[in-house]
């Protein structure tokens, strides 16, 4: 892909309410990433970035075995994005962060919306100083 801008956005916290499922097993995930509510503003800020001609990254600290789960939430809310970026098995979230940072190296990250701490830590070193978009609740 050529050079071009992108936003990364987080989905737990800041396009997905999912307070009403703090502890459960991933067993029980899927089941309970249906009752995830969307977070109405930040789906409007991307469909924002996406008329300026921004493609969407987004994150998410879920394990890739909820991929089809999260797809389908993705789609029953209307969310378009470019790529979706879930934990691998056996990675931790901090090195999950670094790799989807380091894919998308040729691209301009021109914002990010976050709520994880570890996502905003990293992005604070980053080199091309995105916008940073702190959800918090």
């Amino acid at each position: 892909m050529a050079r071009g801008m992108y936003v990364l956005c987080e989905i737990e916290g800041v396009l997905a309410r999912v307070s009403h499922r703090k502890s459960v097993s991933d067993a029980d995930a899927d089941a309970l990433i249906a009752g995830d509510e969307l977070i109405f503003s930040t789906s409007r800020m991307l469909r924002g970035f996406t008329r300026s001609g921004a493609e969407v990254a987004l994150i998410s600290s879920r394990p890739e075995s909820l991929e089809a789960s999260t797809k389908r939430w993705l789609k029953d809310f209307g969310i378009d994005y470019d790529w979706l970026h879930l934990v691998p098995h056996g990675v931790n979230f901090e090195t999950h962060i670094k790799r989807t940072l380091a894919e998308h190296k040729s691209d301009l990250l021109i914002a990010a919306l976050v709520h994880d701490h570890r996502l905003r830590s990293a992005l604070a070193d980053y080199h091309q100083r995105p916008i940073i978009y702190e959800v918090s609740k």
